[in-house]
């Protein structure tokens, strides 16, 4: 395994990203770096908020623009949410800027770089896992790819709690924006609460379990508790703002679709689900320890 392919003391770097997941992963591996007060940084969304909060000595820039004209690298995360880190990308490769991305997840590599049918692409790759690796390689055969260890993952362990069985055992559900409905009128983050709700005697879990969703960083919390006012779920409600880290360590139990945040819950121990029903698209997430319901609960 190599480290980050920079040598962040010779290079001007600026980094860009929008979204959460990129944006953890970043700053877990810039907390590293002596030298991180000279990187500068421009950042929206999610990922901004991360970084002035766990990373406030940065060099913050006020646009993109900005960046590119102080940087001979670029790095960035790779977004849904919007579509600066493909801006950023596409720009930085006309400038022939050296470009590096860093990939967060295992799923839809090729999309994440496609914007009204035109892909642009890094000139390197970097992933922190064998698995990331693996599928990187395949959908990227000519670019570098590199990776790193997973240092979002060792802090995030390093700061979560073993369950406590003197506590009343309780579900922690990682909410995320699905964008499908699987051909039924409702979004289907709702259909998988749904559908792990009715499921929760068949995994062993009690019917009454407390049941802490935990939305995704780019959607709004009031988005489930509205939603929860007109079901019949009196044992749910909305997690606002807990770290993920004291959220798992409170939880016996993790639920989700194909968040990161499972393998995480999977490496601190503890039980984690993918709750996609069966009539959804299959988990991606590669990880053998995260127990898909899909497989065994029709």
């Amino acid at each position: 395994m190599r480290p980050f392919p920079i040598d962040f003391r010779k290079e001007r770097v600026a980094i860009v990203a929008h979204d959460a997941g990129g944006a953890n992963q970043i700053a877990a591996f810039l907390k590293r770096i002596p030298c991180r007060k000279s990187i500068a940084v421009y950042a929206e969304g999610p990922a901004l908020r991360i970084w002035k909060s766990e990373l406030p000595e940065l060099n913050f820039l006020s646009s993109l623009e900005n960046a590119l004209e102080n940087a001979d690298i670029i790095v960035t995360g790779s977004g849904w949410q919007s579509d600066l880190e493909y801006k950023a990308i596409k720009s930085a490769r006309l400038k022939s800027l050296r470009t590096i991305t860093v990939l967060d997840h295992w799923a839809n590599y090729i999309d994440r770089f496609i914007r009204n049918a035109e892909l642009v692409l890094p000139s390197e790759i970097v992933v922190v896992d064998e698995y990331a690796a693996i599928e990187a390689k395949k959908s990227f055969p000519k670019l570098k790819i590199s990776q790193i260890q997973d240092f979002y993952l060792m802090d995030c362990l390093a700061q979560i709690g073993p369950p406590d069985s003197s506590k009343k055992p309780s579900l922690l559900h990682i909410a995320e924006p699905i964008r499908l409905n699987w051909g039924i009128n409702e979004p289907g983050e709702f259909q998988v609460l749904r559908y792990l709700v009715r499921n929760l005697q068949k995994l062993s879990i009690p019917a009454d379990t407390a049941i802490k969703i935990r939305p995704h960083p780019s959607e709004r919390p009031e988005k489930y508790t509205n939603w929860l006012e007109n079901q019949s779920m009196p044992s749910v409600q909305v997690d606002f703002g807990q770290p993920l880290s004291d959220a798992i360590t409170t939880a016996t139990w993790v639920s989700g679709c194909e968040s990161y945040a499972l393998v995480v819950a999977a490496a601190s121990g503890r039980d984690a689900f993918s709750a996609l029903p069966p009539w959804a698209n299959k988990c991606r997430l590669p990880h053998p320890s995260i127990i898909r319901l899909q497989d065994f609960i029709k």
